[in-house]
């Protein structure tokens, strides 16, 4: 513990910054990632529910029963029964709002992905000026110049390593995202075909 709290206070202001941002990254990209895994379950259980289905009514009922984006979907098609013209633009727009709780905060985990870097930058500065300043005012004092370098050094590669793996981590979860909802398209357009062409009634 003495070792840990020892290095962050080397890494100076910037390091405690870059930690604390960094686990609101990863706090916000796990909540994300466990609420797109949890609407993928209610999918696979929705799918093997209505595999099978004859009925319209059996698939609404599945649809209710395993809430998830490809169901709601399904339900908006089957509703929709009506639309001819356009019918792919009005489930786009439709799934598009569905996908804004699974895309919200992306945005701030990208944003905070690039941020980091940029203090570890800030602390890179501090610590070349600090070592300046040991130079300036106790002239050939190593002990003082590597204490500088060694915050420059360590917030760099502090801001570094904890930015790519949340950036990676976003732009994963943005492609799985879009697949879900690509998914969902599939699956509503499918209903609706099938309906159409009198397979379910």
């Amino acid at each position: 513990m003495n070792a840990l709290s020892n290095l962050i206070w080397q890494g100076g202001i910037a390091l405690p910054a870059i930690l604390t941002l960094s686990f609101f990254g990863w706090l916000l990209l796990i909540s994300k990632w466990q609420m797109l895994r949890a609407d993928e379950r209610n999918y696979r259980r929705w799918q093997a529910s209505t595999a099978t289905a004859a009925e319209r009514a059996t698939v609404l009922k599945a649809c209710e029963e395993f809430p998830c984006v490809a169901a709601r979907a399904s339900a908006f098609a089957l509703q929709s029964l009506h639309v001819r013209r356009d019918f792919r633009h009005h489930l786009a727009a439709y799934l598009g709002g569905e996908a804004g709780p699974l895309r919200s905060r992306l945005g701030i985990v990208r944003g905070i992905a690039v941020t980091l870097p940029s203090l570890g930058l800030l602390g890179t500065v501090l610590g070349i000026t600090r070592s300046f300043q040991t130079l300036a005012s106790e002239g050939n004092n190593a002990r003082g110049l590597a204490s500088g370098i060694t915050q420059a050094l360590l917030t760099t590669e502090a801001g570094l390593l904890t930015a790519v793996p949340i950036l990676i981590g976003a732009v994963l979860l943005g492609a799985r995202i879009d697949r879900h909802i690509e998914l969902a398209s599939l699956a509503a357009r499918h209903l609706r075909r099938t309906t159409t062409a009198g397979e379910l009634t």
